[in-house]
């Protein structure tokens, strides 16, 4: 944490929160973290749960509500002409083989599919829209009742909510595609000859119409019919599925582009009668694009707008089935965790390593409560840096807890850290101002101390450990009115805060165990007043945040105990019995 005269910050942009449409919080309170994806994570495999790697989603959930950015387009781009012309051609006829029947149309990307056994193709993302069906199928109501990952983050995190989860690489993607095919529509409307260009061109617009048949079809009843449901849906009764399909037909489309009497007025049309109902600015601002002929950037704002109103929904679908996710998520992860230990799938071992791990530190005649709270407790508060210098013993980390790792591991750990960080900050104003030290001296060094470290954080940079020394010598000076140097009481402070930051520090350690045990009578009573002022007393002006991790650590202990109870009662006695 610390380097010489240095605060070492860690960069915490993976704290919280997970879900990828993305999910933001109305109160932005953990910046950067608060993008929870969370990769990895060791979710059981089961039928009902996803593996698939939280990097990969297109969606994720999120307590940031950031807007899209959008960079400034290289209209110059021109894509390259294949080497071989009658391969291409080959290639296109075969991607036309594998539209999909109008009856069940379902895209599956990133597959390789085979013909006749001795030809394959594999799809490249540079031909497909940067917004396509099936990444927008993580946001139907379907998938949020499957997804065990999303109830755990919304029993924390009561205003989650879904965005894209943007990349500087997706970004580049999204640019290139639409530019690639904002020169082709371009240069094949001024040149009438069959060229490579003109079959990359017919290539693209059919993977285009394919997606954006399937995204439209999907926005038909996005929400449950249900009697009790209140969701109010604007969509145009004229629009049918078969309707979009037969307006959106690659095939016909592609005829009607070879022979030169496509009307691309009437396409837009439908477009717009679609997208009127539901977002009226946005339609306005497509067939404006199209009266200016920048048919690329219609169809680009097209798919941004879908996508919005996709995630929309999802939103208000999470907003709405809150209480009833939460509710049946214990006995639907039991569930699937029973089936998963029948088939082989997990094991309890990690499970008893972590509870006689715990016994272990507190003693075998522990209550069972004590020992569940304390190793949940152990989970946040002891990395690896932490058990070399306090010499304690290395636990597994249970797989009942693996929806919650990487919010136990790094949001929650950051949290507890920065705890320990500012109580230690505060000490040398607390100790310099003595009896006349005031709450809201207290609350603004906090604050300033937060946003420092926050700052450096977000730069992985550090803070002098001398500049903070200064700023609480300086506000000692003015509450105590006193005349000493404040450079000279700046060094000496600074000095003491270079040796107790560290984690190997005596006084580092007994501020580690008094934060623990005041967190632990939270979990215990649901309070801190109780607590003898011996502890409380070095966390003065922290109360705020300590009830907060608390609550959070509370939630994730009742919830788990709901769900595994009986598992843990199974494996008590053995626990137990392996200690003797």
């Amino acid at each position: 944490m610390l380097n010489e005269d240095f605060v070492q910050t860690h960069n915490s942009n993976g704290q919280e929160s997970s879900p990828e449409p993305v999910l933001m919080h109305n109160n932005a309170e953990f910046e950067g973290s608060e993008t929870f994806n969370y990769p990895s994570s060791p979710k059981p495999t089961g039928v009902i749960v996803s593996t698939v790697n939280c990097n990969k989603k297109s969606y994720h959930a999120t307590s940031i509500n950031k807007r899209r950015q959008t960079n400034k387009r290289n209209t110059n781009l021109q894509s390259s002409p294949p080497q071989n012309r009658l391969a291409f051609i080959n290639a296109v006829k075969m991607a036309w083989s594998l539209q999909i029947k109008r009856g069940k149309r379902k895209f599956h990307l990133n597959k390789k599919i085979s013909t006749n056994g001795d030809i394959s193709i594999v799809k490249n993302k540079l031909d497909f829209p940067p917004i396509t069906a099936e990444a927008l199928s993580e946001l139907s109501v379907s998938q949020l009742f499957k997804s065990l990952q999303i109830r755990h983050d919304l029993l924390i995190d009561p205003n989650l909510t879904f965005r894209p989860n943007l990349t500087v690489e997706k970004n580049q993607e999204s640019e290139t595609y639409w530019a690639r095919l904002d020169y082709l529509i371009k240069f094949c409307s001024t040149n009438t000859e069959e060229n490579d260009d003109r079959y990359q061109l017919i290539f693209l617009v059919r993977n285009l119409l394919t997606e954006l048949s399937l995204i439209l079809i999907s926005l038909i009843s996005p929400f449950p019919a249900h009697p009790t449901t209140s969701f109010i849906w604007n969509w145009p009764q004229q629009i049918t599925e078969s309707y979009i399909l037969s307006v959106l037909d690659p095939d016909l489309i592609h005829q009607q582009l070879i022979q030169g009497c496509l009307n691309v007025d009437f396409k837009f049309g439908f477009l717009y009668s679609v997208l009127h109902p539901l977002c009226p600015k946005q339609a306005i601002k497509v067939q404006k694009m199209v009266d200016d002929n920048e048919y690329a950037r219609a169809l680009e704002l097209c798919f941004l707008t879908l996508e919005t109103i996709k995630l929309d929904c999802a939103n208000k679908a999470l907003h709405y089935y809150r209480p009833y996710l939460i509710e049946n998520g214990t006995s639907l992860e039991w569930k699937i965790f029973l089936t998963q230990l029948d088939n082989g799938e997990v094991n309890t071992s990690s499970v008893s390593q972590w509870m006689k791990c715990t016994y272990q530190r507190l003693g075998n005649e522990s209550k069972f409560i004590n020992i569940f709270r304390t190793g949940i407790v152990n989970l946040v508060t002891d990395d690896n840096d932490t058990i070399t210098a306090l010499n304690l013993s290395s636990c597994a980390f249970p797989i009942t807890f693996c929806y919650d790792e990487k919010r136990l591991k790094h949001q929650l750990r950051h949290e507890f850290q920065n705890i320990i960080v500012i109580a230690l900050l505060l000490m040398p104003y607390r100790l310099m101002a003595g009896k006349q030290a005031k709450q809201e001296d207290l609350n603004q060094l906090k604050s300033m101390y937060s946003k420092l470290l926050k700052d450096a954080s977000i730069a992985s940079g550090r803070v002098s450990c001398f500049h903070l020394a200064l700023h609480a010598c300086n506000m000692a000076n003015q509450t105590s009115l006193s005349k000493e140097d404040v450079i000279q009481q700046a060094k000496y402070w600074s000095n003491w805060m270079n040796q107790n930051l560290r984690n190997t520090s005596p006084v580092y350690k007994i501020m580690y165990d008094r934060v623990r045990t005041i967190i632990l009578t939270f979990m215990a009573q649901g309070e801190t007043e109780n607590l003898s002022c011996n502890y409380t007393h070095a966390t003065v002006g922290l109360e705020k945040e300590i009830v907060k991790l608390g609550k959070k650590l509370t939630a994730i202990a009742d919830y788990n105990l709901r769900t595994f109870g009986s598992l843990y009662t199974y494996l008590l006695p053995s626990v137990r019995l392996s200690l003797q």
